[in-house]
């Protein structure tokens, strides 16, 4: 009998926190405030809710990886200088998103876009041929996206079916449970990063059009310093450390980009944009060529991968921003992958083009 009483308090206990989850969150979370979309956090990016209330007519959406979380503090970072233009942007994506998390994102949101305008950054680095991109894909999986996603009247049938795949490793999201912990995400997602983080967005101002080559320019001289012109990334950088340096010449010359995976699942992305109606832009980040030489992933295994990228942008008829002439700009990187401040500004430019 006591069992039973402990069971039923157990469950009790349980119900009665999910309510209060709930209710707060529901009375809590912010809803049509554009500065969201500039908070920098993975609970607002598995967040089917808060995405959805605070996507607004003029939205756009700039989807992205670990790039994203790159120089949070700087203007160059596109979460900081859209906001001051009072540019309103969704900004949604962390270390080991890929197209396939994107384009579930794009199947449960797509319908609320109404601006339909969508960038997405990709990284050549996806496109391993040895990295399973859906098991990675797995590490970010929101379930809350599913049944939103299933609800889409504009997608097809087969694209269901695939998206639907995606998620029966691991059984179909039970939908109260689902709703729960989604509400639980924003409430999360609002206490420790929106409250902290809201201060003084509201105060921004479109101030016309900005001038990239000035920025670019000044910020290419003030990082200047802080170069290893060897290997052309920041002197600081982890990478810099002399015993990995070391053990990295050749180390990656058995890898390449062929045959990946995932180029198939960057056409799925771009399926389910245009089964909306949205033309989705794709902006192409180039790879540090020098240290990628120094490791043995030389500059015609790289292009294997740019020219399929720039196959599928042709077959596809989107926009594609190449950026793969960069790959031995000064400058560019502060790392192996990711863009400097300078860099930031450059993919920044092509980025405002299209959400400006």
């Amino acid at each position: 009998m006591r069992k039973l009483a402990s069971s039923i308090a157990a469950v009790l206990i349980f119900l009665g926190f999910l309510t209060g989850i709930h209710f707060y969150a529901l009375q809590s979370f912010p809803v049509a405030d554009r500065s969201v979309g500039y908070w920098l956090s993975t609970e607002k990016d598995a967040s089917y809710i808060l995405l959805e209330e605070n996507i607004g007519r003029d939205t756009s959406l700039i989807l992205g990886s670990s790039e994203l979380r790159r120089f949070k503090g700087s203007r160059a970072n596109p979460a900081n200088l859209f906001n001051r233009e009072g540019i309103n942007t969704m900004i949604v994506g962390s270390a080991v998103n890929q197209s396939l998390n994107h384009a579930v994102l794009m199947a449960a949101i797509g319908s609320k876009l109404q601006s339909g305008k969508v960038v997405l950054i990709l990284s050549p680095t996806w496109f391993y041929s040895h990295r399973d991109s859906a098991s990675r894909y797995g590490m970010r999986l929101s379930r809350a996206f599913f049944r939103p996603a299933m609800r889409n009247g504009k997608l097809s049938e087969s694209t269901k079916e695939e998206i639907k795949s995606l998620f029966r490793g691991d059984s179909l999201p039970n939908g109260f449970l689902e709703n729960e912990k989604d509400l639980g995400r924003t409430a999360y997602a609002w206490f420790t990063s929106g409250k902290k983080k809201t201060a003084g967005i509201e105060q921004s101002v479109k101030s016309g059009p900005i001038d990239f080559d000035r920025l670019i320019s000044e910020t290419g001289r003030a990082e200047s310093s802080r170069l290893n012109t060897e290997f052309n990334m920041y002197s600081k950088s982890k990478i810099m450390n002399p015993a990995i340096i070391a053990g990295s010449r050749l180390k990656n010359s058995k890898y390449d980009f062929e045959g990946s995976k995932e180029y198939d699942y960057l056409k799925l992305f771009i399926r389910v944009c245009k089964e909306q109606g949205i033309e989705p832009v794709l902006v192409l980040q180039p790879i540090n060529g020098r240290w990628y030489d120094y490791t043995g992933i030389n500059s015609d295994r790289r292009k294997h991968c740019y020219d399929s990228i720039r196959q599928i942008a042709q077959d596809n008829d989107i926009v594609l921003e190449d950026l793969s002439g960069y790959e031995y700009s000064e400058g560019f990187f502060c790392d192996a992958v990711h863009p400097s401040k300078k860099g930031w500004l450059i993919i920044n430019e092509k980025i405002y083009k299209h959400i400006s």
